[in-house]
């Protein structure tokens, strides 16, 4: 008989974690469908761990604080400009029963292993099976080699590296002591990504690498410290050059970056304010280059809750840098989200961000509530 942990920990990360992957290769038509789905799931995940989101509402009063501001804010920007996207609503309360489960049940992290080895898979046969050459992807289109129904191949390496930076804080928080399969994950990262070619996305994955080895393998840095470090700054300049100089070296020509559609999306999101968007955001439907999004993660929440909310969101986090020996997650953790904050909408609202509030609110010598 399949334990209650197990049916908690399937469904908790098919919800929090594999559905943001699983969007990318649903036909946009249907996101509405899942997504009522994914409320579904929730909804029954509440029901069957009812004592814990309880319990959970004395214990993370704070937060849960929080999150019903972010509501009240999103409700209020939402009604203003008669907004139709529900999810900014629903949001507050995915991640308050993500943060509710989480915090007081160790959950079956055998279940995400798998969940991550399918992923690696998939992307293996639907994309890096097809490619014609491996090191040389101008050989085709930048995209006629995948088969995504709702995004680019660049939703590859922002899957991988996401659900390897998850991997990475629960096994910290939870103490499972699973390094050597996080150290294997990481470096089979970085060569994928490299064959990918998102240079956010390389950074990222080294990142991700560098913070494992510190973290886990100190003992290797303190033996042979001057190879370590070499070795490290090797494999970071010889990834990135030779990223560079294979795939994309005339998009690092100034006047090309100025003109790329994350620069323009973003100078797009100040140059039209207007006083009204300034505290509201801009009517839904908005394109700032080619898409209603600015491809960065505190511009979008500014656009999505106002000024109020945008403020209060970094008020939280520059807290928590000024705070940092309060807390149990060193503040490199951060590096990946804010990498990709600056370069993609992957975060807030979205359904993994429980993830970003553990980094955000775990105190130092905590104990898990279980």
């Amino acid at each position: 008989m399949i334990s209650k942990n197990k049916i908690t920990s399937l469904i908790f990360f098919f919800v929090f974690v594999i559905s943001f992957p699983l969007y990318s290769t649903i036909e946009i038509e249907n996101h509405q469908n899942f997504t009522y789905i994914l409320l579904v799931l929730c909804l029954f995940l509440l029901l069957f761990n009812l004592q814990i989101i309880i319990r959970s509402l004395s214990l993370n009063r704070s937060v849960n604080l929080l999150l019903f501001i972010f509501f009240l804010l999103s409700f209020l920007t939402f009604f203003i400009k008669n907004d139709t996207n529900t999810f900014i609503l629903l949001s507050p309360f995915f991640t308050f029963v993500a943060i509710a489960i989480v915090s007081q049940v160790r959950l079956n992290i055998n279940i995400f292993i798998f969940g991550f080895l399918f992923f690696y898979i998939y992307y293996y046969q639907i994309y890096f099976s097809t490619l014609p050459s491996i090191f040389n992807r101008k050989e085709v289109g930048f995209d006629e080699e995948l088969s995504f129904e709702a995004a680019s191949s660049n939703a590859i390496p922002i899957v991988l590296n996401n659900l390897l930076y998850i991997f990475l804080i629960l096994n910290n928080y939870y103490k499972l002591n699973k390094n050597k399969i996080l150290l294997l994950f990481s470096i089979l990262n970085i060569v994928l990504i490299f064959i990918q070619n998102s240079r956010a996305g390389l950074v990222v994955s080294i990142i991700l690498f560098l913070i494992i080895l510190l973290e886990f393998y100190p003992k290797i840095i303190r033996k042979y410290p001057n190879i370590t470090y070499l070795f490290i700054a090797y494999l970071a300049v010889l990834t990135l050059q030779l990223a560079i100089e294979q795939f994309d070296s005339g998009s690092y020509n100034i006047n090309e970056i100025t003109n790329e559609g994350r620069t323009v999306a973003q100078l797009a999101f100040f140059l039209n304010m207007t006083e009204f968007s300034f505290f509201w955001g801009y009517p839904e439907g908005f394109k700032f280059y080619v898409f209603d999004y600015t491809y960065n993660v505190f511009l979008d929440l500014w656009n999505k809750i106002g000024i109020i909310g945008f403020l209060l969101f970094v008020s939280l986090f520059l807290r928590r840098f000024i705070k940092y020996k309060k807390y149990h997650f060193p503040l490199i953790y951060f590096a990946p989200f804010l990498i990709y904050s600056s370069v993609e909408t992957i975060f807030f609202p979205k359904y993994w961000d429980f993830v970003i509030v553990l980094l955000l609110i775990i105190p130092k010598n905590y104990r898990l509530n279980q």
